[in-house]
């Protein structure tokens, strides 16, 4: 069904298209997989990846190197190797040093749910991302949509201090979904990024993050907080 599995590297220069109508996994554990072409397009379905390091983006609009990017949803991913998947070393100790980044327009983790739905069992669907060892970039360049929130009963609308217009919270472009989980071994670095200011969200009861985490909503750390501006000048975005 377009699934891929190997020994070694899986280095793709030209554009993948999937048309799958199930998920389809690509798997190479003890290697490197690449997949950066502006022209993948990796279908609706979720993409599941076992791999030691990842470098995969979702492809453009029109393949073009300047387009939007294309949005994906990611099923079950489990990067890095440890020791006792054939390094020679302590089972359990995490020996990949892999850099992986995932590159996407909106990027979520598991397949969308229905509100009150239950978990399939099947983490092809569900969604489950574990970092074994290494660093892992992820990477949603998305346009944030700004709307004002709904003040509770007796609350007044928040208010840029800046400038005193209501504040307008973006959506996310970065998320996981209901039944998601995301484990972070100890020694493995998880990057999270909404480049263009939108919002991220990972907050599953099940996660387990052993590893460092650092997450930004925007396109560099160590810059000072400033509000956007919302078309028509009456709100200010964040």
């Amino acid at each position: 069904a377009g699934s891929l599995a190997s020994t070694g590297d899986q280095l793709y220069g030209g554009p993948v298209t999937v048309t799958a109508m199930a998920p389809i996994s690509l798997s190479a554990p003890l290697a490197r997989i690449e997949a950066l072409h502006a022209g993948n397009q990796w279908g609706t379905q979720p993409l599941s990846v076992v791999a030691d390091e990842l470098l995969l983006g979702a492809g453009r609009a029109g393949a073009a190197a300047d387009g939007a990017w294309n949005n994906l949803t990611l099923g079950q991913v489990t990067l890095g190797r440890l020791a006792d998947d054939g390094a020679g070393v302590g089972a359990g100790v995490g020996v990949g040093v892999g850099a992986s980044q995932i590159d996407a327009g909106k990027l979520q983790i598991g397949a969308p749910v229905a509100a009150g739905a239950a978990a399939t069992g099947d983490p092809r669907f569900d969604g489950e991302l574990s970092l074994r060892a290494g660093s892992l970039a992820l990477r949603a360049h998305a346009q944030p949509v700004f709307q004002v929130p709904v003040p509770a009963q007796g609350e007044v609308p928040a208010v840029d201090p800046l400038g005193g217009r209501e504040i307008a919270l973006s959506n996310d472009a970065l998320w996981q979904n209901p039944h998601s989980r995301v484990h972070t071994e100890a020694g493995a670095s998880l990057q999270l990024q909404a480049s263009a200011g939108a919002s991220i969200r990972f907050d599953q009861a099940a996660n387990l993050f052993d590893g460092a985490v650092s997450a930004l909503s925007g396109d560099s750390f160590n810059t000072a907080w400033t509000a956007d501006d919302v078309p028509g000048g009456r709100q200010a975005g964040q």
